[in-house]
C-alpha cells in the first residue's frame, strides 16, 4: 500500500468523483482508477461502488477513509514538525547507479534552492523504477535506461563517460594502442 494510493482514495471519497480527484492531485483520472483498484485488491475488499451516475463508499471503504485520513495527516504533521515548514513531497523512483551517485548531489542542490519540497524515493531498477511512473506510485524516476515506452517522456539530464582501469605493463599497454577498433568508446 502506497500514500499515493490513500491519497487517491481519500481524494475520490471527499470529492465524490473520480475527474475531480485526478485534478486536484494532478493525476490522469485511468491512475486513480488504477490507484483505487490497487488499493481494492490488496485489500480484499470493495471500498467504492460505481455506477455512472453515483459513487458510494461502502463500510469497509468508509473505515479506510478514516484510518488513511488519519494516516495522511500524520505524514504531513511528521513532515511539518521535523522540518519546521509544511513542505511539498515529491514521490521518486531511482535507480541502482543514479541513486548512489547522482542523487545526493542533485537533493542536495535542488534543497538548497528550493527548500520547500521533500524527496520520498525508492530505489529499484530502471524498469521497476519506470513502471512506478506508468502505475503512479512515483511523481518521476531517474534512471540509467531508456525504454521503448510511449506512454513516458525519457530526458537526458546528465551524461557519464566510463573507462577502463589496468595495470600499466605491457600486456594492458598494447590494448590501449589496439583501442581503434572502438573508436567511439576512446
Amino acid at each position: 500500500m502506497e500514500f499515493k494510493q490513500l491519497e487517491a482514495f481519500v481524494a475520490v471519497v471527499e470529492n465524490k468523483s473520480f475527474s475531480e480527484a485526478a485534478r486536484q492531485l494532478n493525476l490522469t483520472q485511468p491512475t486513480i482508477s488504477a490507484h483505487i483498484n490497487s488499493l481494492e485488491q490488496e485489500l480484499n475488499s470493495r471500498l467504492l461502488i460505481r455506477t455512472t451516475k453515483k459513487l458510494n463508499i461502502t463500510q469497509r471503504g468508509l473505515l479506510l477513509y478514516d484510518c488513511a485520513s488519519n494516516m495522511l495527516n500524520m505524514r504531513s504533521n511528521i513532515i511539518e514538525e521535523f522540518t519546521g515548514q509544511n513542505k511539498k513531497i515529491i514521490d521518486l523512483a531511482v535507480s541502482t547507479i543514479p541513486s548512489s551517485y547522482l542523487l545526493p548531489g542533485i537533493l542536495s542542490a535542488f534543497t538548497s534552492q528550493i527548500p520547500d519540497v521533500y524527496f520520498h524515493s525508492w530505489q529499484s531498477d530502471s524498469l521497476g523504477a519506470v513502471a512506478r511512473v506508468l502505475d503512479g506510485s512515483v511523481d518521476l524516476a531517474l534512471v540509467g535506461n531508456t525504454f521503448d515506452e510511449p506512454d513516458c517522456c525519457f530526458i537526458p539530464f546528465c551524461k557519464d563517460k566510463l573507462v577502463i582501469a589496468t595495470p600499466v605493463n605491457q600486456h594492458y599497454l598494447q590494448y590501449q594502442q589496439k583501442m581503434t577498433v572502438f573508436p567511439s568508446i576512446r
